[in-house]
């Protein structure tokens, strides 16, 4: 729990910055939104290789990456502004958007995660409870 409250204040003020910053650039697809869900779903998928592989050892580690899938990519991600922006855009742009936003996200974490799960598969992590 402890990694979580540090590390999801990042993630929050990250996700709040790529909107400020990025939404305003195409009206039809909110950038900064796609950006933030993306990321944090690659990280996710990083974090979660990290500690589900054989190579992941240490407690303390292993907590460190519970608190960032939990911590940053929590607080990074949202479906509740994703969804507000597929209702608020028009019917062609939120297909479009939806769309990309499911299918470049599931691209993400199939090439980050797929490989490990192929070969090697996912192991316990040490900090399990």
């Amino acid at each position: 729990v402890l990694f979580s409250l540090v590390f999801a204040p990042v993630g929050c003020i990250l996700r709040f910055q790529l909107s400020v910053r990025m939404n305003r650039l195409i009206a039809a697809f909110p950038l900064g939104t796609f950006t933030a869900n993306v990321l944090g779903t690659a990280v996710l998928g990083i974090a979660y290789d990290l500690q589900h592989s054989s190579a992941a050892s240490s407690v303390v580690g292993c907590q460190v990456l519970q608190g960032i899938e939990d911590g940053f990519c929590g607080a990074l991600t949202t479906v509740s502004t994703w969804v507000l922006e597929l209702d608020t855009l028009r019917l062609r742009h939120a297909y479009v958007y939806g769309g990309c936003s499911i299918l470049v996200a599931l691209g993400c974490i199939t090439v980050i995660m797929g490989p490990l799960r192929w070969t090697e598969g996912f192991t316990p992590p040490v900090c399990r409870t």
